[in-house]
Protein backbone atom coordinates (compact mmCIF):
# COMPACT_ATOMS: atom_id res chain seq x y z
CA UNK A 1 0.00 0.00 0.00
CA UNK A 2 1.30 3.43 -0.89
CA UNK A 3 1.11 5.87 2.01
CA UNK A 4 0.57 9.40 0.81
CA UNK A 5 -1.33 12.42 2.02
CA UNK A 6 -3.99 13.56 -0.42
CA UNK A 7 -6.16 16.54 0.44
CA UNK A 8 -9.85 15.87 -0.09
CA UNK A 9 -12.99 17.91 0.55
CA UNK A 10 -16.33 16.16 0.16
CA UNK A 11 -20.01 16.99 0.29
CA UNK A 12 -22.10 13.92 1.10
CA UNK A 13 -25.88 14.02 1.21
CA UNK A 14 -28.86 11.69 0.91
CA UNK A 15 -30.44 12.90 -2.31
CA UNK A 16 -33.23 10.31 -2.82
CA UNK A 17 -32.73 10.49 -6.57
CA UNK A 18 -33.12 8.35 -8.62
CA UNK A 19 -34.43 6.20 -5.71
CA UNK A 20 -34.92 6.68 -1.96
CA UNK A 21 -31.77 6.55 0.20
CA UNK A 22 -29.42 7.40 -2.66
CA UNK A 23 -26.23 9.01 -1.39
CA UNK A 24 -24.70 11.74 -3.52
CA UNK A 25 -21.01 12.51 -3.15
CA UNK A 26 -19.17 15.45 -4.64
CA UNK A 27 -15.45 15.31 -3.87
CA UNK A 28 -12.77 17.86 -4.62
CA UNK A 29 -9.24 16.48 -4.60
CA UNK A 30 -6.29 18.87 -4.31
CA UNK A 31 -4.45 17.95 -7.52
CA UNK A 32 -1.15 19.23 -6.15
CA UNK A 33 -1.21 16.31 -3.69
CA UNK A 34 -1.66 13.68 -6.45
CA UNK A 35 1.21 11.80 -8.04
CA UNK A 36 0.95 12.61 -11.74
CA UNK A 37 3.76 12.15 -14.23
CA UNK A 38 4.49 14.35 -17.19
CA UNK A 39 4.78 12.28 -20.36
CA UNK A 40 5.45 14.36 -23.44
CA UNK A 41 2.77 17.08 -23.40
CA UNK A 42 0.37 15.26 -21.01
CA UNK A 43 0.06 14.72 -17.26
CA UNK A 44 -0.93 11.13 -16.58
CA UNK A 45 -1.85 9.04 -13.56
CA UNK A 46 -4.56 7.05 -11.85
CA UNK A 47 -6.65 8.20 -8.90
CA UNK A 48 -8.19 5.38 -6.85
CA UNK A 49 -11.14 6.26 -4.62
CA UNK A 50 -12.72 4.01 -1.98
CA UNK A 51 -16.03 4.74 -0.25
CA UNK A 52 -16.90 2.78 2.90
CA UNK A 53 -20.13 3.09 4.88
CA UNK A 54 -19.96 2.49 8.64
CA UNK A 55 -22.53 2.04 11.39
CA UNK A 56 -22.74 3.92 14.72
CA UNK A 57 -20.11 1.62 16.27
CA UNK A 58 -17.68 2.24 13.39
CA UNK A 59 -18.13 -1.18 11.80
CA UNK A 60 -17.76 -1.38 8.05
CA UNK A 61 -21.10 -2.36 6.52
CA UNK A 62 -20.02 -3.72 3.17
CA UNK A 63 -17.00 -4.22 0.97
CA UNK A 64 -17.10 -0.59 -0.03
CA UNK A 65 -17.25 0.97 -3.44
CA UNK A 66 -14.08 1.52 -5.41
CA UNK A 67 -13.44 3.56 -8.50
CA UNK A 68 -10.34 4.35 -10.53
CA UNK A 69 -10.04 7.51 -12.58
CA UNK A 70 -7.41 7.51 -15.31
CA UNK A 71 -6.02 10.94 -16.05
CA UNK A 72 -4.37 11.92 -19.32
CA UNK A 73 -4.43 15.71 -19.16
CA UNK A 74 -3.07 18.28 -21.57
CA UNK A 75 -1.15 21.11 -19.91
CA UNK A 76 -4.10 23.57 -19.86
CA UNK A 77 -6.41 21.02 -18.17
CA UNK A 78 -3.67 20.17 -15.67
CA UNK A 79 -3.33 23.87 -14.77
CA UNK A 80 -7.11 24.09 -14.25
CA UNK A 81 -7.25 21.16 -11.83
CA UNK A 82 -4.25 22.55 -9.95
CA UNK A 83 -6.23 25.77 -9.45
CA UNK A 84 -9.71 24.36 -8.84
CA UNK A 85 -9.12 20.76 -7.81
CA UNK A 86 -10.15 17.51 -9.41
CA UNK A 87 -13.93 17.21 -9.06
CA UNK A 88 -15.43 13.72 -8.72
CA UNK A 89 -19.15 12.93 -8.45
CA UNK A 90 -20.75 9.63 -7.57
CA UNK A 91 -24.04 8.32 -6.23
CA UNK A 92 -24.91 4.98 -4.68
CA UNK A 93 -27.40 3.31 -2.34
CA UNK A 94 -27.10 4.13 1.38
CA UNK A 95 -26.89 1.07 3.62
CA UNK A 96 -29.85 0.96 6.08
CA UNK A 97 -27.70 1.26 9.23
CA UNK A 98 -25.05 3.58 7.81
CA UNK A 99 -24.18 6.47 10.12
CA UNK A 100 -21.05 7.79 8.45
CA UNK A 101 -18.77 7.31 5.49
CA UNK A 102 -15.03 7.10 4.98
CA UNK A 103 -13.44 8.14 1.71
CA UNK A 104 -9.88 7.20 0.84
CA UNK A 105 -7.90 8.41 -2.16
Amino acid sequence: MDATAVTLFALIDVVNDPVASTVGVVAQVDASTLHLEQKADKWVGIVDLIFVQKDEQGRQLDGGITDSVSLNLPQDSYKKILEKGLIYQRSFQKQASAANMRIAV
